[in-house]
C-alpha cells in the first residue's frame, strides 16, 4: 500500500484505537464527538482497505481478531509517536532564545534594569 493510501487511513487508525480503548462504538463516538454510525464507517473502511477483519461485533460485545490485536498495537504505537512528537515541538515553545536589546538612558539602566536584568541573566544563561 502506497503512503498516500496509508495516510488517509490514519484517522481511522485513530478511531480503531479509541473504539477498543472505550470498550465501545458509543463510547468511542461520544469520545470523539462523532455519531456512532460515523465510528462504524471508518471501521468498515479501515477493515476494507486492509482486506482484514479486525473486530468481531455482537450486539454485547466486541473482541479483536488475532489480525485485530496486532494491528491495534501497531495503531497505538503511532498514536503514541504521534503525541511524542506533538510533544516534543512544544516543548520548544517554553524555552528563552534569541538576542535581546534593550536601548534606555543610562541612570534608568542602572538604577531600575540591572537587577532586572541580572535576574533575567541567572534564570535564562
Amino acid at each position: 500500500m502506497d503512503t498516500n493510501r496509508i495516510m488517509h487511513l490514519m484517522p481511522e487508525m485513530a478511531t480503531f484505537v479509541t473504539i477498543i480503548e472505550e470498550g465501545s462504538f458509543s463510547k468511542a463516538a461520544i469520545k470523539l464527538g462523532v455519531m456512532p454510525s460515523s465510528v462504524s464507517r471508518s471501521i468498515s473502511k479501515l477493515e476494507t482497505q486492509l482486506q482484514q477483519k479486525l473486530i468481531e461485533r455482537t450486539t454485547r460485545q466486541l473482541r479483536l481478531t488475532s489480525v485485530g490485536e496486532d494491528v491495534f498495537q501497531l495503531c497505538l504505537d503511532m498514536l503514541n509517536s504521534a503525541k511524542q512528537a506533538v510533544n516534543a515541538a512544544q516543548s520548544n515553545q517554553n524555552n528563552v532564545s534569541g538576542d535581546l536589546s534593550i536601548a534606555a538612558p543610562k541612570a534608568l539602566s542602572r538604577q531600575i534594569l540591572m537587577p532586572i536584568i541580572l535576574a533575567f541573566i541567572k534564570q535564562y544563561p
